[in-house]
């Protein structure tokens, strides 16, 4: 987006981070790993953060809220067979 309003939007849901249910975090890892390529370039200074870092943020807060260790790794293990799948249909 050339008027920067991704950063915006990412910035936005950061205040809002603890608040994603956290039935929710399977589908928000899974639509943030497919934006992830196509996510801005980080801006150069160290103390503002890029849209990669906002979105990295909204994935490990959400994951801290999952209490159960056992059903943290179930959250990120199904990212990883949902874009397996995805693979899978596209190579077809």
């Amino acid at each position: 987006m050339g008027r920067g309003l991704l950063e915006v939007a990412f910035e936005r849901l950061d205040s809002y981070k603890e608040q994603v249910p956290v039935e929710s975090m399977q589908s928000l890892i899974c639509a943030l790993c497919d934006l992830g390529e196509d996510l801005p370039e980080p801006k150069p200074g160290p103390f503002e953060p890029g849209v990669g870092t906002y979105a990295y943020r909204l994935i490990y807060f959400g994951l801290l809220r999952v209490a159960d260790s056992k059903r943290r790794l179930e959250v990120l293990s199904a990212e990883r067979s949902l874009h397996k799948l995805a693979w899978n249909i596209n190579a077809r």
